[in-house]
């Protein structure tokens, strides 16, 4: 499956008074080819305007727009997938009502990376991997880049290491077998979220092309 590799979280904290549109096609210029609409303060009325406002303008770059927890809005927006946490409706539920919908899952452990696989869903969500502030640390203990090479010797789905991932740690990430990332304050709130959002991507090619310039 050739699938996205620099996975954007919107996070309406996170972005303050920075417009959330502008700031993402920023950082789609960048290089971000996956963008997940998350947001835990509008209604869904308003999830589903402002979602197909940002599904408008991903469009134009060709960048699937995934809804964080609600079906219905990604159902309203025409959007790629949803990603579901672990309290979240079941897979199989969604699976039903948007049969051909990529449909990610969060997960914070080996047992629940292999659930997620026999759920069903299209890729894997795995982390905390670093103490992150857009995350309860409680809810979600940190599992580092141990399990995280653990899991990437076994799944046989795409999976994104999230959690408190930074340009300065990205390579650790990567020295643990990653080839995809999701992250959210690190460009969201950089200075320059294209630039950051290049440099990110830049570590992520040179891995990708490391990997594969050693294939046979």
């Amino acid at each position: 499956m050739n699938f996205p590799r620099l996975y954007l979280l919107t996070d309406e904290k996170v972005l303050g008074d920075r417009p959330l549109i502008d700031t993402v096609e920023s950082a789609v210029r960048g290089g971000v080819d996956i963008v997940q609409y998350r947001n835990k303060s509008k209604s869904i009325p308003e999830q589903i305007e402002e979602a197909g406002r940002l599904k408008e303008r991903l469009d134009r770059h060709g960048v699937p727009l995934i809804i964080n927890d609600h079906s219905k809005v990604a159902h309203a927006v025409r959007a790629a997938g949803v990603h579901l946490g672990q309290s979240d409706q079941p897979v199989s539920e969604v699976r039903a009502w948007l049969p051909t919908a990529w449909i990610g899952l969060s997960t914070h452990s080996l047992d629940q990376a292999r659930d997620a696989v026999s759920a069903g869903a299209t890729y894997i969500g795995f982390g905390p991997i670093f103490s992150t502030a857009t995350k309860k640390s409680d809810l979600s203990p940190v599992v580092g880049t141990a399990q995280l090479r653990a899991l990437q010797e076994i799944a046989p789905l795409p999976v994104f290491s999230l959690g408190g991932i930074t340009i300065g740690n990205v390579e650790d990430v990567l020295a643990a077998g990653a080839s995809r990332v999701a992250v959210s304050s690190a460009i969201l709130a950089a200075p320059d979220p294209e630039l950051a959002a290049r440099e990110f991507k830049e570590r992520l090619d040179k891995k990708y092309f490391r990997r594969y310039a050693s294939s046979p």
